[in-house]
């Protein structure tokens, strides 16, 4: 489950190289101001270029407010736009942009027209202050073009107002970042610049809220300022932060090419005992945090990767800086070469903005979103054809009313589906509102509640896949919203931070299998309590279904496992000669022989084994059916069928013994070899019969 951490994202750089511009260059932005709740873009435009000329674009937080460029503004965004280009991918021959990446939107030869979708650049865009944009040539076309940009905060009812000191002296040029705790995560919401003087100012909604202070070269305690923030009421609260005594320095870069860095990234990087830094990378991707002796973790901001069209690595890098500073920690990241994209509707398919959606694969790499005001999200990928990838909602910050639809492919495929390099897929997602819950708890064979741990509720609604997901409180209780269908409620016990492998530890409990729970405008309630391991439990019974020679004949063995999956493999004993057993358990193949076969199997799972015997038997291939004369009763026809018990059987008729056109008038399985059949259609002096075995 991902932290808070990995949603942050102060600054992205545009860089690049141009050619000769004899014309004029001039910039706009527009508009040159918004609310910290403005949901569009904000264009920038560059005119007076060459054809295909390319500019710097660098975004620095004006931190004392003058609308002046000086040294102690801190870079929080940069990176390159190019005349006429565009980051874009194929859904077969219809070209998608994706619009995460700013581009050249116009077709307009020596201008360009990019989009910034502010809001889009992660919630840390939006924290309101003073900025400052500033275009460049990387050849020194043009001397460099200022515009500045202001970020207002929407007026809410009530406000948060406070300092941020530091060895007890205000510290001006910092920032203060507003969270609403979700689970056991914080989910951002806004923040602030504080003034010259220390000071600042939040407006908020109403609820729940952790204050957080961040500046270079200091750390802060995460779970100090927790407030609770009421309709009209004005809250005041003072920021600490501490000062670093050593540093933790490195580098992002290009996973393909090691020489290209990412510049302008937002590094947070969190102690083991809660404590909160952030570094940004230069231009050479270089960074260096400022932290205190305590062991650490490195992250990287998804939404300021995402801008450069790359992607994250899933598994935080930890550093250890109790015996002082550290160097050299390299980061290699991928670039997204292939992206998923769609809409967020609701059930009357109208959009549904600002939600939260992943994309990912098995454990190495991801990319997060958030849908635009017309529901339109993009989300990078890693595409080989190899390597299978999955798009899903957010388990966090995302509406607690509602409950997501998922992919059919990350259902029906091994951990989600293979894309081309270049391949744009189209997915699309429905939130539909919960107006209901299935509540429960987790506990032990010995009562005891687990805490912490996932619980997982799934269902097809109007043949869409929805699931939704919370943790359990510290009691062992959950509660799931949900809509009216048929659910499937089950405890997450392999894979992150909140499942029964992490809590309880590989190999130690049997896994509780799931619960159904329907729901029809009721509330439901689903409790599951974990067994301690008691090594692999064979649930197919010795016994197997019969075949039959020269039919398919398919069974699949099932184990109960407290370590994982279970391997399964031939001991001793014969198969029936054409079938094969899989290591996953399937049994299968068309029979040759018949007779009564008895083998033993072993079954595994890495920790524990164990054997089991199973007896199969395959009966004679059935004798071709016949049909005896037919003889006419009136209007019907009649006659007998001799076959074999225990087939299905399919009786056609036809007017024409030439035509193609059969059709079924009577499918059988019967009792008895042979049966009488009457026909009560037969109205033509002329009907042909046949009989086929099947379906």
């Amino acid at each position: 489950m991902k932290t808070f951490l990995t949603r942050l994202a102060f600054c992205f750089i545009f860089s690049g190289w141009a050619v000769q511009s004899p014309a004029t260059v001039a910039v706009t932005l527009s508009p040159p101001a918004i609310s910290n709740s403005y949901p569009g873009t904000v264009t920038l435009q560059v005119t007076g270029l060459t054809n295909g000329e390319k500019v710097v674009v660098q975004k620095f937080m004006d931190a004392n407010g003058n609308g002046i460029l000086d040294a102690g503004d801190t870079l929080c965004q940069q990176g390159n736009l190019t005349d006429g280009h565009a980051h874009t991918f194929l859904d077969g021959a219809t070209t998608v942009t994706n619009l995460n990446v700013p581009g050249d939107m116009d077709a307009v030869a020596g201008q360009i027209t990019a989009a910034l979708n502010i809001s889009q650049s992660g919630f840390e865009q939006t924290i309101s202050g003073k900025y400052i944009y500033v275009v460049t040539s990387p050849l020194g076309n043009f001397p460099p073009l200022t515009n500045t940009f202001t970020v207002t905060n929407f007026p809410y009812g009530q406000t948060l107002t406070g300092s941020v000191i530091a060895n007890g002296t205000n510290v001006p040029g910092a920032a203060v970042l507003l969270f609403q705790p979700v689970g056991n995560n914080l989910n951002p919401k806004g923040g602030a610049v504080v003034d010259a003087s220390g000071n600042y100012q939040i407006s908020a909604p109403p609820g729940n809220y952790v204050l957080v202070p961040f500046k270079s070269n200091f750390v802060a305690n995460a779970g100090m300022a927790q407030v609770t923030l009421t309709s009209g009421v004005n809250l005041s609260s003072n920021l600490f932060l501490i000062s670093a005594d050593r540093t933790i320095s490195g580098r992002f870069l290009d996973a393909s090419n090691s020489t290209v860095g990412l510049p302008g990234v937002l590094v947070p990087v969190q102690s083991q005992n809660g404590l909160l830094t952030v570094a940004f990378t230069d231009t050479n991707g270089s960074f260096n945090a400022g932290v205190t002796s305590d062991s650490w973790k490195i992250e990287i901001s998804d939404q300021s990767v995402a801008s450069h069209d790359y992607l994250r690595p899933q598994n935080k890098v930890q550093v250890d800086a109790t015996a002082g500073s550290l160097s050299g920690v390299t980061i290699a990241l991928p670039k997204a070469t292939a992206i998923f994209y769609g809409k967020v509707q609701d059930g009357s398919n109208q959009p549904v903005a600002g939600i939260s959606l992943g994309s990912f694969d098995q454990g190495n790499f991801e990319q997060s979103a958030t849908s635009a005001a017309d529901g339109t999200y993009f989300a990078g990928a890693y595409g080989d054809g190899n390597t299978p990838w999955q798009i899903q909602t957010s388990q966090d910050g995302n509406p607690a009313n509602y409950i997501f639809s998922s992919p059919s492919f990350d259902y029906t495929q091994n951990g989600g589906t293979n894309l081309s390099p270049g391949q744009a897929l189209h997915v699309n997602f429905i939130a539909l509102v919960a107006t209901n819950q299935i509540t429960g708890y987790v506990q032990d064979h010995n009562n005891n509640p687990i805490a912490n741990v996932q619980v997982v509720a799934s269902a097809t609604i109007n043949g869409a896949n929805f699931q939704t997901q919370v943790d359990t409180d510290g009691s062992g209780n959950y509660s799931l919203n949900v809509a009216n269908g048929m659910w499937t409620v089950s405890v997450t016990c392999q894979g992150g931070d909140d499942s029964l492998n992490n809590i309880l530890g590989f190999g130690n409990y049997q896994c509780p299998g799931g619960q159904g729970v329907t729901i029809s405008n009721n509330n439901g309630r689903a409790n599951f309590t974990v067994q301690p391991c008691n090594g692999i439990q064979v649930q197919t019974p010795t016994n197997l279904p019969t075949g039959q020679v020269g039919l398919y004949y398919s069974t699949q063995l099932s184990a109960d496992s407290c370590s994982g999956n279970v391997n399964w493999s031939l001991n001793s004993g014969s198969l029936p000669p054409g079938l094969n057993l899989y290591s996953g358990g399937a049994l299968n193949g068309t029979p040759t022989a018949n007779g009564t076969f008895n083998f033993n199997v072993s079954a595994s799972d890495g920790i524990n084994a164990t054997n089991h015997t199973f007896s199969l038997t395959i009966n004679q291939a059935a004798s071709p059916p016949s049909l005896g004369q037919a003889t006419k009763s009136g209007s019907q026809f009649q006659f007998f069928v001799t076959g074999s018990t225990g087939l299905n059987y399919t009786i056609q008729a036809s007017t024409n013994l030439a035509s193609s056109n059969w059709s079924s008038i009577l499918i059988t399985n019967p009792t008895v070899n042979t049966f009488q059949f009457s026909d009560p259609n037969a109205t033509n002096p002329s009907r042909y019969y046949r009989i086929l075995i099947g379906p």
